[in-house]
């Protein structure tokens, strides 16, 4: 835990607080209910968890009472923000800045104002039957991969989710997996491998529906660019291996996972000639729309 000071109690026996949580300056937890607090909860300056409060009648005003204040996991709270007695703040949660929260907060939304009201989820909700799930660490610089997604957000019945905008947690994409019949998994091939939160999701989300039986049967394809050309990923070439190669532990996973597993599409750069990494660009994109359009129509059939 990390909090920094000043931190104003009026008990301090009644905190409890998880792991990996960070707790910025000018923040007052009245206690005196209970605090408990999650694991990796972010909580901004000048925070206030108020668990005590005065009977609303005037002859009793004197009296208080105490509530328990619950703050799940992941759950950040924004600064200058006041949580009231018996508020739980649901996991993955995140209340707006200068709010004051009286109710509770369901898990996986967004809350503000004074008094907190509900803005949004945060989990993709879609009713396409393929969804490509991109995981860019900064889709506002990517060339290729902004226009292919771009392109793959066109097709009819596709919906494009980039990971790095969701909490990756099972809970999230539930809902969205389970409706869809195919998966995309569109990513830029960095070091012989993908960005490090597409194996965070690998591991603990598509495991996770593997174990339920949530995703057996459904179609599933890698989409993947690279910064360099083609005949680098050749046995004679200076990266040695074919990109099928390099992309065999997802055709593992589908087998594993009883999927039913497309060839992947590979969109190659050219670090010497930037004429043909564009050429290379515009027909990746185009096989990109038709592979797209062929999955929806044959698991539309199904």
């Amino acid at each position: 835990v990390t909090l920094l000071p000043p931190f104003y109690v009026d008990f301090g026996k009644n905190i409890r607080i998880g792991k990996r949580c960070w707790i910025q300056q000018g923040c007052t937890f009245f206690d005196r209910g209970g605090i408990t607090i999650g694991n990796d909860v972010f909580i901004a300056p000048k925070v206030n968890l108020i668990t005590i409060n005065h009977d609303s009648d005037p002859e009793n005003r004197s009296a208080t009472y105490g509530r328990p204040i619950v703050i799940e996991d992941k759950v950040w709270i924004g600064i200058n923000s006041t949580i009231l007695p018996g508020v739980t703040v649901g996991y993955g949660s995140i209340v707006g800045a200068n709010s004051v929260v009286t109710h509770d907060v369901s898990p996986y939304t967004v809350v503000g104002g004074n008094p907190a009201k509900f803005i949004k989820e945060i989990r993709p909700v879609t009713d396409a039957v393929v969804i490509v799930l991109l995981a860019h660490p900064d889709i506002n610089k990517s060339h290729m991969n902004a226009m292919l997604s771009q392109a793959a957000a066109e097709v009819e019945g596709v919906q494009v989710i980039n990971i790095y905008d969701y909490p990756v947690a099972p809970d999230v994409y539930r809902d969205v997996v389970k409706q869809a019949k195919g998966i995309v998994y569109e990513f830029p091939f960095y070091w012989m491998s993908a960005p490090h939160l597409l194996k965070q999701w690998t591991d603990e989300v598509f495991m996770a529906f593997t174990q339920e039986g949530l995703i057996e049967g459904k179609e599933f394809m890698v989409v993947t660019t690279t910064g360099s050309e083609e005949a680098a990923y050749q046995h004679d070439g200076r990266n040695k291996y074919t990109m099928s190669e390099y992309l065999r532990p997802y055709e593992g996973q589908a087998n594993h996972s009883k999927m039913i597993w497309n060839d992947p599409l590979v969109v190659y750069g050219n670090p010497q000639n930037a004429t043909v990494a564009e050429e290379n660009l515009q027909k990746g994109k185009e096989e990109y729309k038709a592979r797209l359009k062929a999955m929806v129509e044959r698991v539309n059939i199904k």
